[in-house]
């Protein structure tokens, strides 16, 4: 039962499948050909991560920035999108997971969302198990999840870009219940019962995803494969034969970024394959950050020591969560009281905080998952550290001390921090 739970691990939250001779070290494609006045761009997401494995490049900056639309597997940017998804979520005829699981398994899986996840499992067993399986990733990583979709839309919002998806929930939902509800709740249950097994399995594919060895994710990943013709077509071939006039049409339109899940790029029914069937070209593109500007000004040797990425100090941690159910109390009294009972989890995705100066004057943070991202400077004094974000928003921080160890600023609002690396 491991290689089914694999299969979907792969599909619908890494985002791999094997490439089948995919060239280039890399997930980011440009799109150029018949009708084309201008190129697209395609990028293979990994669904949900660590903030800290979460690497938007330069490459990928710039060609979002180059962009008029952004268009994703659903559209993130809709409001209502999360009340359409929920439709979708239940077992049907009032089925509860109970009805899928032996006696010794529901035993296993409700013990577990209780002791792991805080979460009395009579609450959520009317989700269709795959859903239940969904919540296991959080813990399978150890923080709490950043995810690529959201970056994307944050940054498509920031530069006011259209924002599309190729799919509805109802089209995913009806890929998804390809596989029976039985072997969902086998799927869930195999995940619990080897759940350190998952856990490096989930490292393991997060490190190929990372270094965009299309190759290498082949290897790793074929032999799963053999025996699933039937749900892989529904979940990665039909999906992506329907998407093709969608992506046609949208890039005849104006240059936009497609993104979906690196799964759907490789492979002789990949987009990639479908889209130069069409005519199209598909050139890989270097994912990297643009080559450093060559340091002349007086303050290089300074500015040379933020350059790396930071986390939060434990000894911040308890001020900066204060600053935020404050901020939160002042526009949401009811939401500040959902939080309070959440500070632990909180406290450790503030822990789990970074943010990173990079030496081409680029920063990214990410809190509480959370992207904010723009550009970095030292004031003429060498007083500040200055950040404007993509959003054209201006800040200013004090510097108190900075040196490979430690960097100790006031922020905006007149509080100390402290970070130390990453």
């Amino acid at each position: 039962m491991k290689h089914i739970f694999f299969f979907f691990i792969t599909l619908f939250f890494l985002g791999l499948q094997p490439a089948s001779g995919q060239s280039g070290r890399t997930l980011l494609w440009e799109i150029s050909g018949p009708g084309l006045e201008q190129p697209s761009y395609l990028f293979g997401t990994f669904h949900i991560l660590c903030p800290e494995d979460l690497q938007v490049t330069d490459a990928i900056r710039h060609k979002v920035q180059a962009s008029q639309r952004l268009v994703l597997e659903l559209n993130f940017g809709d409001p209502a999108l999360m009340n359409e998804f929920q439709q979708f979520m239940a077992l049907p005829d009032g089925k509860t997971a109970k009805d899928f699981l032996s006696e010794s398994q529901y035993r296993q899986v409700s013990q577990f969302f209780q002791d792991s996840l805080g979460l009395p499992f009579e609450q959520v067993a009317p989700f269709k198990p795959f859903m239940l399986s969904a919540m296991l990733y959080p813990k399978y990583l150890g923080c709490q999840p950043a995810s690529w979709e959201m970056v994307l839309v944050q940054m498509a919002q920031a530069q006011q870009a259209e924002i599309l998806g190729l799919e509805t929930p109802r089209q995913q939902f009806e890929a998804i219940d390809k596989m029976p509800f039985e072997q969902q709740a086998a799927m869930l249950a195999e995940g619990i019962a080897d759940y350190e097994g998952m856990k490096k399995m989930l490292a393991d594919m997060l490190r190929l995803y990372k270094s965009q060895e299309l190759e290498a994710i082949e290897r790793f990943a074929g032999s799963y494969f053999a025996d699933l013709a039937e749900v892989e077509k529904a979940i990665l071939e039909d999906r992506n034969r329907n998407w093709i006039p969608q992506i046609e049409s949208l890039a005849k339109a104006g240059p936009a970024f497609f993104a979906v899940g690196a799964a759907h790029l490789g492979g002789k029914n990949g987009v990639i394959a479908l889209l130069r069937e069409k005519g199209y070209h598909l050139k890989p593109l270097a994912n990297v950050d643009d080559a450093p500007a060559t340091a002349s000004s007086a303050d290089s040797e300074l500015a040379a020591l933020f350059v790396r990425k930071w986390r939060i100090d434990e000894s911040s941690v308890p001020q900066t969560l204060e600053d935020i159910l404050e901020n939160v109390r002042q526009q949401n009294p009811e939401q500040a009281q959902m939080l309070e009972m959440q500070k632990d989890a909180l406290s450790d995705g503030l822990r789990a905080s970074t943010v990173e100066y990079k030496a081409n004057g680029q920063f990214e943070m990410f809190i509480l998952g959370q992207r904010i991202s723009g550009t970095w400077k030292l004031s003429d004094d060498q007083r500040q550290l200055l950040r404007t974000d993509d959003a054209g928003e201006e800040t200013a921080n004090e510097i108190v001390e900075v040196n490979p160890n430690r960097l100790i600023i006031i922020n905006s609002k007149q509080k100390q921090m402290v970070y130390v690396p990453r």
